[in-house]
């Protein structure tokens, strides 16, 4: 250096020297006091402020740089935990591009030490290539990696910028028993953005740089205030005090000087430096919340990505955008499909549409799912092949912060094997007309199929009901014991649920169901979960049921009442049989009628009359047999129904007279002359109705009450009403009055006599005759029994007032004179007669009845000696004799060897043309053209009526002595 540059030099800073000094002079001369102290704390407190920010800034810094090590160090780790548990770069790489998503990285590269290539990138367009052709990665990597071969683990660079940051991190191989898609070591590459970090650093330096000078700043304005307070104001005052020489003012003055503002400003200044320090301690702690949240963020991607793997591995997933078109699907879609990625990318869930659900399912589906709802369903589709298969699908939306929905993710679960055996068991049970119901004991919902309601009439269908619906449908009979079974059933673990009740239907009745069923279900504590079961409609069978349980009953009480019946007969059957043998023994052993207590006319009679009391029994018997087999025959005739009246009057006479009751008839209107009727029946029926109120009647009177009248329909009714002042009857008795061997008593039976038939024919009978027979009665005051038969009125129909009065003897007998009952007893004189019985007492009962009326009687013992009297030769083949020795012959139906429809027949086919006479003890419907049908002229009953019998003779040997009869039908 050369003088004279020393000299400018010397000037230089002479010239620095006079400012300095005229500075220095100014602050010390010219200055106040308050900025003589302000100026240098203000200066010092900048140098101060200046300095903490540098070392601030170099702390975050360093603070920063670690992060990035740490970061870049965890996605290598995370990276080569991936590696070993991936078999494809494709997993490989949708691994690195979803940490490459993640705030700061730029770049994310994985190269493998073989042949340098990179196996994954955030960039799709540097995977498989090697590293030194990827884009903007030579010029950095190739130096990094050189320098990676002597560095332990990890390598990084600042780029040229200054704005972003290379990682190089070396990953571990896996071991050789782990198959991985990196056979030897690789490197991680990772470009950090550092401008972040350095925004952040600097932001926090210019914070708490700012917050330093603010706190200088403070501190500056409160030692302006304190000087100003303590010090010059203070000066100035004890100046003024000094000047005007005032004492007190003086000390007044120092009192003031001496209060606490410095030890406030202690106090403000220490509450400002703790205040300060929370704050550091605060940010501290929240950098450190920070540090922790970023930590655990980057546990919940790694548990994330290790979520999705395991559903990829586990379900059938799907991704689509907001239009629905797919964006990425797992292997198993591709699998369960048939279709690959390609084919898929790009399309919607049409292509698997197998049409077996409606458009209303689908749109219920995209309205839930466009609200941003999960939707859940079991779908069928078509795959590629078209085949079907059933998913349990769930759609999940993912919506944006402004709930548009952006994108769907599906879910689905292949239940292609239950839902065909659901089928398969449904089938079954929609066959078998089952109704099952399934209930969720928790949720207390009653799940039921079609055929459970179509069982109570509802087809609606099946549904889920709430368990109450259940019972409130029950029977309120049958629903405490189906709460104590369900009781059972809950508690008891594998008891099997099996009752019958009644269910309400839709209409409003109740059908019988059957319902088995267990409990399928439990928790840890045994407590239930679930039960299923079945249901079985049972009505008809509970019907059959009712119906054959009072068939039973009917069987069983017709059984008692027959039993009874029985009893009775048997009772009325043996009480004259009694009478009858005994007399007749009495005849045999005492001959004489001087030895025996009575005579034989009263023995005779006695005979007779029990002997006609069990001819009653039998034809009534007969009677109702017949009416039983519908072989009842009627005739219409012109019938005097007064003129009946006074019949049935005169044969109840005697009986009415001999209980001292009065017994008359009648007439409460007029009534037709003659009405078309049968008039037996009908005599029939008044005589057993009179007979009962006698028999039945111990004081007072029976009377007969007749009256007619035209009913809306133009047709005439005679009514015979019989009244009595009887016993009389209760409800339970008339209820059973006209049942067949059923009597009102069986008391009574036994105290009056009688078969219990006689009321249910009289009805029977009634009915047939075109009318009906009804009773009224009181126990202790009488019973009125009410007949009534309907006829056909006309204009010629002839009405009278008959007289009507008590009728204690009838008004005729029959002529008894001996001139007629000679004549009788001769009529049959000179005819030749053949009897063929075999009975010995029937032979001499008969002959003895015929010879005495004069006729010449031949007895043979059976049929064949009837056909060989006929005969040549005697023989049965023999041919017949051209002249018979017999006007007539009368045979028995019942015979050994040969009976009398056999011989009938023989006799008739040789060309007989003699009268023949049926004579037989079967008196039923029928047995009268069964005889006729053999051969048989005409027909006589067993026991035989004499006088009838002889008439029939008479008139069949053409006797023109006697006046024709009809032939007799005994009944």
């Amino acid at each position: 250096m050369n003088t004279r540059q020393k000299q400018q030099k010397a000037r230089h800073h002479n010239r620095w020297g006079i400012e300095l000094r005229a500075i220095l002079q100014l602050y010390c001369t010219r200055l106040p006091l308050r900025l003589k102290i302000m100026i240098p704390m203000i200066g010092v407190g900048c140098l101060l402020a200046a300095m903490g920010g540098c070392a601030l800034y170099r702390s975050e810094r360093t603070a920063y740089n670690e992060l990035l090590d740490a970061k870049a160090i965890s996605i290598a780790d995370t990276i080569s935990r991936v590696a070993s548990i991936v078999h494809s770069d494709d997993q490989l790489q949708r691994f690195v591009t979803a940490r490459a998503a993640e705030p700061n990285i730029l770049r994310l590269l994985v190269i493998s030490d073989e042949k340098d290539t990179v196996r994954a990138s955030s960039c799709f367009a540097d995977v498989g290539r090697p590293y030194g052709e990827a884009k903007n990665l030579g010029n950095v990597v190739g130096p990094m990696l050189e320098q990676l071969q002597s560095a332990p683990r990890m390598h990084r660079c600042m780029a040229e910028d200054g704005l972003t940051m290379w990682f190089a991190t070396r990953i571990e191989a896996p071991s050789q028993a782990v198959e991985s898609v990196l056979p030897s070591e690789g490197i991680v590459i990772l470009q950090l953005d550092r401008s972040y970090w350095l925004r952040q650093s600097r932001n926090y330096t210019v914070v708490q740089t700012c917050i330093l000078v603010a706190v200088l700043t403070v501190l500056s304005a409160i030692g302006y205030v304190s000087l100003d307070g303590f010090v010059i104001r203070p000066a100035r005052r004890i100046q003024e005090s000094l000047i005007e020489f005032s004492e007190c003012r003086t000390k007044r003055l120092a009192a003031e000087i001496g209060t606490d503002e410095m030890g406030q400003l202690a106090k403000v200044l220490h509450d400002t430096f703790a205040e300060l320090t929370d704050r550091d301690r605060q940010q501290k702690r929240l950098q450190l919340a920070l540090e922790a949240s970023l930590h655990e963020l980057e546990q919940s991607n790694n548990e994330l990505a290790f979520r999705q793997y395991s559903l990829d591995q586990a379900a059938i997933v799907d991704i689509t955008d907001s239009r629905g078109r797919i964006e990425y699907v797992n292997d198993h879609f591709c699998r369960i499909s048939g279709y690959n990625r390609e084919e898929l990318f790009g399309r919607d869930h049409k292509l698997l549409n197998s049409g077996h659900h409606s458009a209303e399912f689908f749109a219920e589906m995209y309205q839930t799912i466009g609200k941003g709802d999960v939707w859940r369903a079991e779908i069928k589709n078509r795959a590629k092949d078209g085949s079907h298969f059933w998913v349990d699908s769930t759609i999940v939306p993912t919506v944006d912060e402004n709930g548009k929905v952006v994108r769907y993710t599906t879910i689905r679960f292949d239940i292609t094997q239950r839902m065909n055996t659901e089928d398969r068991w449904g089938l079954a049970v929609e066959s078998a007309r089952a109704g099952t119901w399934d209930w969720n004991i928790e949720s207390r919902q009653f799940v039921t199929n079609r055929q459970f309601h179509e069982m109570l009439g509802d087809e609606g269908g099946g549904r889920s009901l709430p368990i109450e619906w259940f019972f409130e449908h029950l029977h309120p009979e049958d629903a405490e014991r189906v709460r104590a079974v369900v009781d059972t059933a809950h508690r008891c673990d594998g008891y099997r649920y099996d009752i019958e009740f009644r269910l309400r239907t839709v209409d409003g009745g109740y059908h019988w169901i059957r319902s088995v069923g267990r409990v399928v279900d439990r928790d840890a504590d045994g407590k239930p979960l679930r039960m299923i079961g079945q249901h079985s409609d049972i009505t008809e069978m509970k019907r059959n049921e009712q119906q054959l349980r009072e068939a039973k009953e009917a069987a069983e009480s017709a059984n008692r009442s027959k039993s009874e019946f029985l009893a009775n007969m048997s009772h009325e059957i043996r009480t004259p049989m009694t009478a009858i043998l005994g007399y007749a023994d009495l005849l045999c052993e005492e001959p004489d009628d001087e030895a025996r207590p009575i005579g034989s006319a009263e023995i005779v009679q006695t005979i007779r009359r029990n002997g006609e009391h069990l001819l009653a029994i039998i034809n009534d018997i007969l009677d109702l047999s017949k009416i039983e087999a519908g072989k009842m025959a009627f005739e219409r005739i012109d019938t005097n129904p007064w003129q009946i009246v006074e019949e049935v009057l005169s044969i109840n006479a005697v009986r009415a007279a001999g209980k001292n009751i009065c017994l008359k008839a009648e007439c409460a209107s007029a009534i037709p002359e003659t009405i078309p009727c049968d008039p037996v029946r009908l005599r029939q029926i008044l005589i057993n109705l009179v007979g009962n109120a006698i028999k039945f009647t111990d004081i007072g009177e029976v009377r007969i009450k007749v009256s007619s009248q035209i009913d809306d329909d133009g047709e005439g009714v005679i009514t015979f009403t019989v009244v009595d002042t009887g016993i009389g009857m209760n409800e339970a008795q008339l209820s059973r009055l006209f049942h067949a061997f059923a009597q009102a008593d069986s008391s009574t039976t036994r105290r009056f006599g009688g078969t219990g038939l006689g009321l249910m024919i009289s009805r029977r009978l009634a009915k047939m005759l075109g009318g009906d027979l009804r009773v009224t009665s009181r126990p202790g005051v009488g019973s009125e029994f009410v007949l009534t038969v309907r006829f056909p009125v006309d204009n010629n129909t002839k009405v009278l007032w008959p007289d009507s009065g008590a009728s204690d003897s009838p008004k005729g007998s029959r002529p008894a004179d001996g001139s007629s009952r000679q004549e009788k007893s001769t009529c049959l004189s000179g005819r030749k007669l053949l009897l063929a019985e075999d009975g010995p007492d029937n032979q001499r009962l008969i002959a003895f009845v015929l010879r005495k009326a004069g006729a010449e009687v031949t007895v043979v013992d059976n049929g064949r000696l009837a056909v060989e009297a006929c005969t040549v030769g005697g023989s049965v083949d023999g041919q017949l004799l051209e002249e018979l020795p017999f006007d007539l012959i009368l045979t028995d139906m019942q015979m050994p060897e040969m009976d009398g429809y056999s011989a009938t027949r023989v006799l008739r086919d040789k060309g007989c043309r003699l009268p023949i006479v049926a004579l037989t003890a079967h008196a039923m419907g029928g047995e009268r053209e069964r005889c006729l049908e053999a051969g048989c002229t005409d027909y006589a009953a067993k026991p035989i009526d004499r006088e009838k019998l002889v008439a029939l003779v008479a008139e069949l040997t053409h006797d023109s002595s006697h006046p024709s009869i009809q032939p007799l039908v005994h009944a």
